[in-house]
């Protein structure tokens, strides 16, 4: 069964390095797929968050674990 995890705070604040740390602490499955704004090609914040949310409702319809 797939797994979501959304986890929230200001930018800069290590949230992709604390759940990539926890994810590999956990030993969770490497088919967990990290979704982050800051990762991804745009031209500003909210076209990232677009794109991060967009990126969200394609891996829940592929049944895919993701943070």
């Amino acid at each position: 069964m797939p797994t979501g995890v959304l986890v929230c705070g200001p930018s800069g604040v290590g949230k992709s390095s604390q759940m990539e740390t926890f994810l590999r602490n956990a030993r969770a499955p490497k088919s967990f797929v990290l979704v982050d704004p800051d990762r991804l090609e745009a031209v500003d914040h909210k076209e990232a968050s677009k794109k991060a949310i967009a990126k969200v409702h394609e891996l829940i319809e592929e049944g895919k674990s993701f943070v």
